[in-house]
This record gives structure tokens, sequence and C-alpha cells, in this order.
């Protein structure tokens, strides 16, 4: 966890606050911000993080496109057929390209709006280091924290002090983090932040 502070809602000027405090806490400029479709997420770490690839949780993007299909025309997931990152990104564009297709001609207009829609973010991860792409395409690595933490505050429905609640929260993420699994191939990452930085240069 890097930050946890009270806010009015979440919205660009709160979360950009959170994002414009974390070099001043001693973090670094993220490489990858992943986060929703919603203004609030998008427009406060663009502020404050610029330079940041930006991705989109896969998860969420799924799940919005079958909600608007009728659950008999759900298609199955396609199988990853272990190309490269850059080929799979051409692949999953190729992909998408023809699932749209198939979309409108059923008459699923909606679907292939919400897939075609931002597809480019969803896909960023694939830069990155191969074994890191199971945590970045999705969010769901910090929902599921938040469930517990959801669990907890709705017990307590109130809270006399907004401090309060915001150090109910970090207990229980504390307890939560307990259980969190490691980044897998934690070498990469100075690795793959130092070549991007001399390609920059």
């Amino acid at each position: 966890m890097l930050a946890l502070r009270e806010g009015y809602r979440e919205s660009a000027r709160e979360l950009g606050r959170v994002a414009e405090g974390l070099p001043a806490a001693g973090s670094e400029r993220a490489g990858l911000l992943d986060r929703g479709r919603g203004v609030g997420a998008v427009g406060g770490g663009e502020r404050a993080e610029s330079n940041s690839a930006q991705q989109r949780c896969t998860n969420h993007k799924t799940m919005n496109v079958l909600d608007k299909l009728p659950k008999a025309e759900q298609p199955r997931r396609p199988r990853d057929c272990g190309r490269s990152g850059r080929r799979k990104v051409r692949w999953r564009r190729k992909l998408a390209a023809g699932v749209i297709a198939d979309f409108r001609r059923a008459g699923y207009d909606r679907a292939a709006d919400c897939l075609g829609d931002d597809l480019d973010r969803c896909l960023t991860f694939y830069a990155f280091p191969e074994p890191h792409w199971s945590h970045l395409r999705t969010t769901n690595v910090i929902e599921s924290p938040f469930a517990g933490v959801r669990l907890r505050t709705n017990a307590a429905k109130r809270f006399k002090k907004t401090k309060s609640g915001v150090y109910l929260v970090h207990q229980v993420l504390m307890r939560l983090s307990q259980n969190w699994r490691h980044l897998k191939a934690r070498t990469c990452v100075p690795r793959y932040r130092c070549r991007k930085e001399r390609t920059a240069g």
C-alpha cells in the first residue's frame, strides 16, 4: 500500500492529491497506472503521472462487453497461442476487430462499441516483463482487499470523525496485506526501469 487518505469522493481532484503526494512519501514515478474508465480515476492520475503508461482492467472490460450480450451469445475465452509481447498486441487487436465485426453483423452494436472503446489501454501490460502480466492486466488485486474493507465499514455504518474511518481502513488493509502474494520476478523491475530511462534519454 502506497497511500491512504480521506477524501470527499473518487474525483480527479482527490485522486490527483493522492498521486501528487507519492514522491514526497518516497515513491518513485509509476511506470504503469492501472485503473478504471471513470473520469476521476483518469484525470487525477494523469495530472501527476503524465509520463506513466495507462492500463485498463481487462476483467472489467470483459464483463462490460458481456453485459451487453444475451447470455446465450457470450463467446468463450480465446486461447493465448504463446506469442511474444508485441505479437500478442497485434494478435489481440486483430482478434478484437474480428469479434467487433461479428457483433455488428449480429446486431449487437452496444457490445461492439464497448469492446472497441479504449482497447489499446487494455493491452498496455504487454509492453512490460511477461512475469508481471498477471499482476498488471487487472485491478482485482486492489479490489479484492477492499471487499474486506467494505464488509467492516458497512458493519460500522458511520464514524464520528473521518480520521476514525481512515484508521479502521488502514488497520483492515494491514491485516489483509499479510496474505498478499509477492510480485513475480521482482528482479525485472529495476532492469526494466533503467532500460526505459535509457530509451527515453
